[in-house]
């Protein structure tokens, strides 16, 4: 497990006061500007996910027997897209419109691309993607185009006709 905030050997008590530490600093009610309010709502996403997954590998070490990863969970081409769209949503410049779209028009399975990423990032990939691209034409336009990707599984170039007035 990859930790960035937490660490497993921490106790109990300690854990928990590092995250309350980390929520007092990166709570959005703390700041005024949009742009920070985001960029903090991101951070504390991260750390209550990251908080959560330490609590369940101490429920469930690793070396225990757990649940076995999906097959796609396995599928590192879904997961590095997952991290792709992340790391578009959150580089601390703005949205990468290049590398969302690249990632974007490449997936083929939506709906476990979506899982993973809220299991990885603790937050809805629409809703991540909602928050952090404000013009709802372009929301709009991503909504319909991974609904019909989804039903027929083809992304095509519609995706690039969209964001092609952003490059």
């Amino acid at each position: 497990m990859n930790l960035k905030y937490f660490n497993l050997n921490m106790g109990e008590d300690s854990l928990k006061e590092l995250r309350n530490k980390y929520v007092r600093k990166h709570h959005p009610d703390r700041f005024t500007s949009e742009m920070e309010k985001k960029r903090n709502n991101i951070i504390l996403s991260e750390i209550n996910a990251e908080y959560d997954a330490v609590l369940k590998e101490r429920k469930n070490p690793s070396n225990q027997p757990t649940d076995r990863p999906s097959a796609a969970e396995q599928d590192e081409n879904i997961v590095n897209q997952a991290q792709n769209i992340f790391q578009a949503l959150t580089n601390g410049k703005g949205v990468d419109y290049n590398l969302l779209t690249a990632t974007l028009v490449k997936v083929k399975d939506y709906t476990t691309l979506f899982e993973i990423y809220k299991r990885k990032y603790g937050i809805d990939t629409m809703l991540h993607l909602k928050n952090s691209i404000k013009d709802k034409k372009t929301i709009q336009g991503i909504e319909e185009v991974i609904q019909i990707s989804i039903a027929a599984n083809n992304l095509g170039n519609t995706l690039n006709n969209i964001f092609r007035w952003r490059k």
